[in-house]
């Protein structure tokens, strides 16, 4: 089933949304690692350390790789303090020449009906949403009352980045990172001392993996993510290679997940040792 979930999910970025690069590789299989280290250490026995050091440690990384590829990440950082999704509105906004969310609904209302189009060339539906359906969304998006779809996200993004660009993957990618911690402490109630907690983490992980890029020492962070993530990306890479008549050495990859193994037991050190699923 998490195999299944990772080519859905590849296939949605990789196969229709971004142009398959090292950049965009670099974002999804990050991501993958995310769900994969999720799935295979936490979902059976979860610990709120790990998982707040797996949260914190890639998306920290994700965002470093794009401040350091020049790529501007401020409203991911605004919606991360100020804690609400306010920031994107304001921006979309901005994008429009609009002032109020009335005017901006009809925006959004006319930029879904684009993607329906581009979407229904690839044979895939998604729903039409009025003006006043957008109208109710923002309202609540902005007093914290729900979270926009994926969809809706989408069709934000393609209202402030209206061409196809390495800043309009990054700023998609953003927007999922912001719903996705805001969808958890929504759904979880996220204890107060638990987000400060992740917080913190966040921020000393940005301060080491910035220091790594500003010393030219990136190949490092591939060390530091071993203490707190299982770095899958070479398996990802065989998985999802376009040459589907590879063959994957399993045996190899064993080999490499053992090895990794023994440095996240050594790190995460306590009364018992953590297994792979």
């Amino acid at each position: 089933l998490v195999f299944k979930e990772l080519y859905t999910f590849d296939e949605l970025l990789i196969g229709f949304l971004f142009t398959n690069n090292e950049e965009n590789r670099f974002y999804v299989n990050q991501i993958h690692n995310i769900t994969m280290n999720y799935r295979t250490l936490l979902e059976k026995q979860f610990d709120e350390t790990l998982l707040i050091n797996l949260l914190s440690f890639q998306i920290s990384y994700i965002i470093e790789y794009m401040a350091h590829n020049n790529i501007n990440i401020e409203i991911f950082n605004e919606c991360l303090l100020k804690k609400s999704i306010e920031p994107v509105i304001n921006l979309c906004k901005k994008s429009t020449n609009t002032k109020s969310l009335k005017d901006l609904s009809i925006e959004l209302s006319y930029k879904i009906l684009d993607i329906k189009d581009y979407c229904k060339k690839s044979d895939i539906e998604i729903d039409e949403v009025d003006t006043g359906t957008f109208q109710k969304d923002l309202s609540n998006w902005k007093n914290n009352k729900s979270l926009p779809s994926f969809i809706k996200l989408l069709v934000i993004t393609n209202i402030i980045h209206k061409q196809s660009s390495r800043d309009k993957t990054a700023f998609l990618i953003q927007l999922i990172f912001i719903r996705s911690l805001f969808h958890i402490q929504k759904k979880f109630n996220v204890q107060e001392s638990s987000q400060l907690k992740f917080l913190e983490k966040v921020k000393y992980f940005r301060e080491i993996i910035k220091k790594h890029y500003l010393a030219n020492t990136s190949q490092n962070i591939s060390e530091e993510q071993s203490r707190y993530v299982f770095n899958f990306s070479n398996f990802f890479d065989d998985l999802f290679n376009e040459n589907k008549t590879k063959q994957i050495d399993i045996k190899k990859y064993l080999e490499e997940f053992n090895k990794q193994l023994q440095i996240f037991n050594k790190q995460n050190d306590g009364d018992e040792e953590i297994q792979l699923k």
